[in-house]
């Protein structure tokens, strides 16, 4: 991918620009725009900046870091961004994927090893948190399908546990060797 030649807009001033061109426009009023508005996710999301900011302030990113470091030794490359895929994904099942990523970033930001670079690092991250299969609380859909389907926990688990084991023996060659270029994803 191509770096881009002039600055981006930041994605939160994109959203509020259209939220006010949406309100002006009339094509929802002011009520609407705050009805839709899931407190929740804001909370989870706000809360999980303070958190990732803490372990990167505090420096347990970097004491994260260097175990998966030492763990990346053992198992290779591969089996290092498997890895990540695997505890991305389990995290991810149990707090929202937008949560997992703002708590993982600072740690994988923090990663380096010899043949990988943050551009694959950051695929692994975004793939893992959004895999989130073995349980409905993880992701809203999950949670929504539940009542209707008349799934159990135990029905995420059963369908879930294969379609994860699969997805992480896969993210990592796949993501190994098809993101080759460090500029994909620059610090």
């Amino acid at each position: 991918l191509a770096p881009a030649t002039r600055p981006a807009l930041p994605i939160f001033t994109l959203a509020l620009a259209a939220a006010v061109l949406l309100v002006v426009f009339e094509c929802i009023t002011v009520q609407q725009a705050f009805d839709s508005v899931n407190g929740r996710v804001i909370l989870a999301i706000v809360a999980s900046y303070g958190l990732g900011n803490a372990l990167e302030n505090t420096g347990v990113a970097g004491l994260l870091a260097s175990g998966i470091v030492s763990i990346g030794k053992a198992i290779g490359n591969v089996g290092l961004l498997s890895m990540l895929f695997l505890c991305v994904s389990l995290l991810s099942c149990v707090v929202s994927n937008q949560a997992t990523v703002i708590l993982l970033w600072p740690v994988v930001k923090a990663i380096s090893i010899p043949g990988l670079h943050l551009g694959q690092f950051a695929v692994v991250l975004m793939m893992g948190a959004s895999s989130a299969f073995l349980t409905p609380i993880g992701y809203q859909t999950n949670l929504m399908v539940m009542d209707i389907g008349r799934y159990s926990f135990t029905d995420y688990l059963r369908l879930g546990t294969p379609l994860t084991l699969v997805l992480t023996a896969a993210a990592g060659p796949l993501t190994y060797y098809l993101i080759q270029s460090s500029s994909f994803c620059s610090h």
